[in-house]
């Protein structure tokens, strides 16, 4: 690329660079417009932002300069050979990305350094695919990314064997959409974006499914984002007046957060999550209303919807255990079986759970009785947990009191309380429900494993 460029052109941009952070002043920012609700304001590039991107963009001419290798941890083999046509698919993309950093390297701008920092490690990875004949990504794992260890990965392999085939369905069908993908209009960057997750989960997941090893979860979006320990230049201007656009930074913070918090602070009855989506609902259709006083409450809201609004379809989306039980004969040893989690196939203690002993949203009659079993199981966990909370970090103390507190709805005939499960079905229904249960299954979102996705407090 230096070669496309010309000699010197990496080093002049360099320089350009220095300068541009060198007439950088850390006492010229200003105090944003005050948040509102529907738009709580733009994203500020802050001063220390500036100085972090313009040395970030520096680094990363240098690294360009001096041909530096990627980091083996930082890369991903899939050990997925290249399917026919695949290689000229490859040389294309490596053409059209090639061509884009050209572009990001003549002009050679600050806050265009993380694309391309990310560029470059892109272009390498496709080079290595090329070269070695299989597809080699980047890793988009965080490093603080959950780890299911050798002995949690094989108690799980059942459950693991379905999301192995639901990643390698994602990744053919992903890798389909790359190859597809016109690039003459540039380069595919959400394709290829969604095609480097694809690859990284079948990878994890193959390896903990085939050979044993510890499986890396995390939900949502996988980026490839790596930390690194850059030493940034000091910065030119006495300390007296950094400490004083230091102190007019903090103040302009402070002033700003508190107009942000006062638009979007969580308010259990004025502003919570019924009533953000019923004023949605009343944004999107102004002649929407709804008679009901005590909305705020999630069944209260739910019945009174049905009640007023024309509903034309409602599903029910069960929870974890609930769709587990389906599948098994109902009846009271069932019941007895499944209903308490010493006995129970259905569910797996979780580190992520409060102490309790019984299910309860499968029964109704019994519930007062076996919650009240649950908030003495509880207290005395918490009893007995408060002698170790110095060694654990209160962990055994918190769940107790948690169970506790999640115990007291089942008095009067609620249930609450789901139990979690660390993975996902790999074909959760599109179902939607209102109220804890649904909302939770929503939150750990689709496919992708997750260290903590709950069917429900707990």
């Amino acid at each position: 690329m230096a070669a496309r460029l010309g000699p010197g052109a990496v080093a002049e941009r360099r320089a350009r660079l220095a300068a541009w952070r060198a007439a950088l002043a850390p006492d010229a920012a200003v105090d944003l417009p005050p948040p509102t609700p529907d738009d709580p304001g733009p994203a500020h590039w802050t001063f220390a932002q500036r100085w972090q991107d313009a040395t970030a963009a520096r680094r990363a001419l240098r690294a360009l300069a001096a041909a530096r290798r990627l980091d083996p941890a930082a890369v991903t083999d899939t050990g997925v050979p290249l399917g026919p046509g695949d290689a000229a698919r490859v040389a294309g993309l490596e053409h059209v990305l090639a061509t884009r950093l050209v572009v990001l390297v003549e002009r050679a701008r600050p806050e265009q350094a993380g694309a391309l920092v990310l560029g470059l490690a892109r272009l390498a990875t496709l080079e290595r695919s090329r070269h070695s004949g299989r597809w080699i990504v980047l890793d988009g794992f965080p490093a603080d990314a959950a780890v299911f260890d050798a002995a949690a990965v094989a108690a799980r392999r059942a459950d693991l064997l379905p999301l192995a085939a639901e990643a390698r369905r994602r990744f053919e069908h992903a890798h389909a959409a790359l190859v597809a993908a016109p690039s003459d209009g540039g380069f595919p960057e959400a394709d290829f974006a969604a095609f480097e997750a694809a690859a990284m989960r079948r990878t994890e997941l193959a390896g903990a499914v085939a050979d044993g090893r510890p499986l890396r979860v995390r939900g949502g979006p996988l980026l490839p984002d790596r930390a690194a320990d850059v030493r940034l230049a000091p910065p030119p201007w006495p300390a007296d007046r950094l400490q004083a656009a230091l102190t007019a930074a903090a103040a302009r913070e402070r002033r700003y957060g508190a107009a942000l918090q006062r638009q979007l602070d969580y308010d259990l009855v004025g502003h919570n999550c019924v009533t953000e989506l019923l004023a949605l609902a009343r944004a999107a259709a102004p002649a929407t209303r709804l008679d009901a006083p005590l909305a705020f409450i999630p069944f209260v809201a739910t019945r009174a919807v049905a009640r007023q609004w024309p509903i034309t379809a409602a599903t029910t989306l069960p929870s974890r255990r609930q769709a587990t039980l389906a599948a098994q004969a109902p009846g009271p040893r069932r019941w007895l079986r499944e209903g308490n989690v010493l006995t129970a196939t259905a569910y797996r203690p979780s580190p992520d759970d409060s102490l309790f002993l019984f299910f309860t949203d499968d029964v109704v009659a019994a519930r007062p009785l076996l919650g009240a079993a649950n908030l003495v199981v509880a207290l005395g966990g918490a009893a007995l947990a408060l002698p170790l909370a110095p060694f654990d970090g209160g962990a055994r103390l918190g769940a107790a009191l948690r169970g506790a507190f999640w115990s007291l709805p089942e008095l009067a005939f609620w249930s609450v309380r789901k139990g979690s499960y660390p993975l996902l079905p790999p074909e959760p229904s599109n179902a939607l429900q209102s109220g804890a249960e649904s909302t939770e299954i929503s939150a750990c979102g689709g496919f992708a494993p997750t260290a903590s996705c709950s069917s429900g407090p707990s």
